[in-house]
């Protein structure tokens, strides 16, 4: 866990990748991989943060996935409507 956040401050696109395939790898491990969608979350907006957080969407545990997909969904521009 010390590694996961540890990697999760650095904030960067290699790092992003690592931190998807520790998720990946180690599926049942649902609360190593939520805490990787919270710290992934935390970065700034980029493509390389969406497509991993899309990638953990597809995770086994439903848990991880709804995380992320909320996660990306709070961070999509609402669209504006006009009255």
């Amino acid at each position: 866990m010390r590694d996961i956040i540890a990697l999760g401050l650095r904030a960067e696109p290699d790092t992003a990748e690592k931190l998807v395939a520790c998720a990946l790898r180690h599926p049942t491990d649902v609360v190593a991989g939520i805490e990787i969608v919270e710290r992934i979350r935390d970065w700034p907006r980029g493509s390389w943060r969406d497509k991993a957080l899309c990638a953990l969407s597809r995770h086994p545990s439903c848990l991880v996935s709804k995380a992320a997909e909320r996660s990306l969904q709070a961070s999509t521009p609402q669209a504006v409507t006009h009255a």
